[in-house]
């Protein structure tokens, strides 16, 4: 075991910049173990995993990428736990840094994963949809959850496998509920 140096960046999605620096302890085969200050072990995942916190590279049933509402709360939840982290170890800067990235997140939930033209329920255009469909890396993702098809490669022999995204829910909608995303709970969310 060696001790490094970590110094790293985090990005806002603004271009604004955070450099963060650390001390850890590293394997010889250059694997960070974890450091007994949980802090340093946080700054390194999120500098390693930055640009990932938007949109996923496999949602959650693992057939397709894009914007989704049940990883968007687990990250923004996971951003605010790691925040008060950093902040236990008295850097006010990175904490209020990384906070605004999680607000920056829960500003868009609805501008990526809402359909304003939803067919499955007459009379309401509105509602959460699954995922909005995009390549994670394109640097202009399309981010219309309105536009978009969904693989759904688990389908009887026969039977179409692709549809519109914006007709394809689930209850991942739900987690922004269970992670306390309060902003989120409106007229988007109907029972």
């Amino acid at each position: 075991m060696q001790v490094v140096d970590i110094v790293s960046s985090i990005y806002s999605p603004t271009g604004n910049r955070r450099i963060i620096s650390a001390t850890a302890t590293a394997s010889p085969s250059g694997v960070y173990t974890t450091s007994p200050n949980i802090a340093i072990t946080i700054l390194c995942c999120l500098a390693h995993s930055n640009q990932s916190f938007t949109a996923t590279q496999q949602e959650r049933w693992e057939e397709n990428s894009g914007y989704s509402p049940s990883t968007l709360a687990a990250n923004i939840a996971g951003l605010i736990c790691a925040a008060e982290f950093v902040r236990q170890t008295g850097d006010e800067a990175t904490a209020q840094f990384i906070e605004e990235y999680a607000d920056f997140l829960e500003s868009h939930i609805e501008d990526w994963t809402v359909t304003t033209e939803g067919t499955l329920v007459p009379g309401i255009k509105r509602h959460y949809i699954r995922i909005t469909p995009t390549d994670i890396n394109n640097p202009q993702p399309n981010e219309n959850p309105n536009q978009g098809t969904v693989l759904i490669a688990n389908q009887p022999p026969g039977k179409p496998t692709e549809f519109p995204a914006k007709e394809i829910v689930d209850g991942g909608f739900l987690q922004l509920v269970r992670y306390g995303i309060p902003s989120t709970i409106n007229q988007s969310c109907r029972f």
